[in-house]
């Protein structure tokens, strides 16, 4: 917290092809960890049950989803709008790649480019100014 980053990946284990990100805290999120962290929360964990750590999220997040009614919904679905966000906001793909852990930012274009409505503005506007 100290810092503002996120570490994906778990302590101990190695750095493998599958690239887990160190991305900063957003600050509504900075704001509930702080507020947890008030109330005696040991943030070592941030997701417990019971006082326990929870090693998969699986379970609780399809019935979190069902007792809201959502369907078809899946961490990655979370993954995928926080990336399609970002790309409608205007960030550049190489920022949303480093942010999703992807090695190549033509991974993420590919994927999200029909997101950003001025993707393609900069091609447009030289155009334009070459037919004047």
């Amino acid at each position: 917290m100290r810092r503002g980053l996120i570490d994906f990946n778990p302590p101990g284990r190695g750095r493998t092809s599958k690239e887990r990100p160190i991305i900063p805290i957003s600050g509504r999120l900075m704001t509930f960890l702080r507020l947890a962290k008030q109330r005696g929360t040991d943030l070592g964990t941030v997701i417990e049950y019971r006082g326990e750590p929870i090693g998969d999220i699986k379970h609780g997040f399809t019935s979190a989803c069902a007792r809201a009614g959502l369907a078809d919904v899946t961490p990655h679905t979370l993954r995928h709008t926080a990336a399609s966000w970002m790309a409608q906001s205007g960030v550049p793909f190489p920022v949303i790649a480093r942010y999703l852990g992807h090695a190549d930012s033509r991974t993420t274009e590919t994927i999200y480019s029909h997101h950003a409505p001025g993707y393609l503005a900069g091609a447009i506007n030289a155009l334009d100014r070459r037919t004047r």
